[in-house]
């Protein structure tokens, strides 16, 4: 009878996010992540590979054409998308199927994680936070992986919790590997996880079979990109947000490289700012991983970690660890709070081990602490997210049929510049740059003959931006599609009056 009902319970909580999803979900926005890890799931099932239609100008830079393959984007959400395209076919359908499934594979990762530290009812609490928390879901309607690495990297961590053979300890680490392989960053996590979780004669196997996991990859890079870890990040994510080139996403729009070392030695306080700044970002964005108040039973199971036994302390020392190299990290990287969600299970089992420490150690505050709990469930953020993911909807639903229409009007062959990049290669099927931030470094594209069309979803905003003689010359460049309904309007570039040799190109 106990069975039955935790197992009503675990469908139920199951099923809020199905709906939820469901009912907020209207697509993917014009430069969102969710259109490029749908488009590479596709290029997968129509046997193009795991090779990228849209570019960013620094792409160019060092692969001079169209398409390019690359590794911007770890390819384990995008082989896990292909999975369903394959029976569901490639739409946002199944994008957000996809979504979903991964959000459920998290919420039993954390049950089963839960139940085999705090019981029974530890489980169905870490399940009900994971499968009803706001930020879980969000990510899911980005169309981003993080519910999946946190799913794997929970898996990994729940094998390692029973007794360690040598099977067990290999499972965990190509799952680990696999986590890695959808979501970058987690990488750094592998430091506290092995020396934490894993037991110290199987470290070296431990990390033997995950690095044997990932080589196959790396020499993949290796091959096609002559670098094993070559990542445009590399080359740009360090000075996105600096705020020292008048652009957010300057280095990615453009045709200039800055790596991490360069922006060290020429822009060594506007790197601190930028440093600074993201610890400040997520001081404010890390609460909301606990819905705010759960920060209080999080910090408090971190104080009396001395006291606790040994998984349970193993546990709490690895989400706060992990959440420390994560935000180091991602304050030097891109300031994404979202790369904290793989951690999300630690979290909710480290806060009620917490919530526990405060019941036993203040008995007669158990209706208080009660109450608390209740509140830890609330939807702090609603109605704010809820209306953000309706509005996003609605601009969605005016925009996708656009991004759809200009694949009627553009060949196959055909290579599209937009400000709506992203949503030019997963929905109209088109090769696609993003546009860039230097109106000479659009002409350049131009002269070189490598973009044949332009489309402004925001027409006004990028006029607005140009001086006079760059607005005389776009018009002297580009024909308007007169009978393209829009919304956004469409130009097909009619370059021949361009001498490429007027131009110095910025890249290597």
């Amino acid at each position: 009878m106990k069975t039955a009902l935790h197992i009503g319970i675990i469908l139920l909580i199951l099923a809020v996010p199905a709906v939820y999803c469901g009912l907020l979900f209207g697509g993917y926005e014009g430069v969102g992540d969710g259109n490029d890890y749908a488009a590479l799931a596709r290029n997968i099932t129509t046997g193009k590979g795991f090779s990228v239609g849209h570019v960013y100008p620094l792409a160019l830079a060092f692969k001079w054409d169209i398409p390019q393959p690359d590794n911007i984007w770890a390819p384990g959400y995008p082989v896990f998308l292909a999975l369903l395209f394959v029976f569901l076919g490639a739409d946002d359908t199944a994008a957000i199927m996809a979504g979903i499934f991964a959000i459920w594979l998290l919420t039993l990762s954390g049950y089963f994680l839960g139940r085999a530290v705090l019981g029974p009812t530890g489980g169905l609490l870490t399940a009900g936070f994971i499968g009803l928390g706001q930020v879980v879901m969000y990510s899911a309607l980005e169309g981003t992986p993080e519910t999946l690495t946190g799913a794997l990297l929970t898996f990994s961590v729940l094998i390692l919790v029973n007794r360690q053979r040598f099977g067990s300890v290999a499972v965990s680490a190509i799952l680990f590997s696999f986590a890695v392989l959808t979501r970058y960053q987690i990488a750094i996590v592998g430091v506290p996880l092995a020396v934490l979780l894993v037991e110290r004669h199987w470290r070296l196997t431990w990390v033997a079979f995950a690095a044997l996991t990932i080589s196959p990859w790396l020499v993949r890079n290796w091959i096609v990109l002559g670098n094993p870890l070559f990542t445009l990040q590399s080359y740009g994510e360090f000075t996105k947000g600096m705020g020292k080139f008048g652009e957010y996403y300057y280095t990615y729009r453009s045709f200039v490289p800055i790596g991490l070392l360069s922006t060290v030695i020429h822009y060594p306080f506007d790197m601190a700012k930028k440093i600074i700044g993201g610890v400040l970002f997520f001081s404010q964005a890390f609460p909301t991983r606990f819905n705010f108040l759960g920060t209080v039973p999080f910090f408090f199971a971190l104080l009396r970690v001395g006291r606790l036994e040994s998984a349970k302390r193993k546990l709490v020392l690895f989400g706060f660890a992990s959440a420390v190299l994560i935000i180091a990290l991602s304050s030097l990287d891109g300031h994404h709070d979202r790369h904290l969600l793989p951690l999300q299970v630690f979290f909710a089992i480290a806060m009620f081990i917490g919530l526990d420490f405060i019941i036993s150690e203040f008995p007669g505050s158990r209706l208080a602490v009660a109450l608390a709990t209740l509140v830890v469930f609330i939807p702090t953020r609603a109605p704010y997210q809820e209306m953000k993911l309706h509005l996003t909807a609605e601009r969605c639903a005016e925009s996708i049929p656009a991004y759809r229409r200009v694949k009627q009007f553009v060949g196959q062959d055909k290579v599209v510049v937009s400000d709506a990049s992203d949503a030019i290669w997963w929905y109209a099927d088109r090769l696609s740059i993003w546009i860039p931030t230097r109106y000479d470094d659009l002409r350049l594209l131009m002269a070189r003959r490598r973009c044949d069309f332009i489309y402004l979803a925001e027409p006004m905003k990028f006029i607005q931006k140009l001086e006079d003689d760059e607005i005389a010359d776009f018009v002297a460049s580009t024909a308007r599609i007169e009978d393209f309904p829009g919304p956004g309007e469409l130009f097909k570039v009619s370059s021949d009056e361009i001498a490429p040799e007027n131009f110095a190109f910025h890249g290597k």
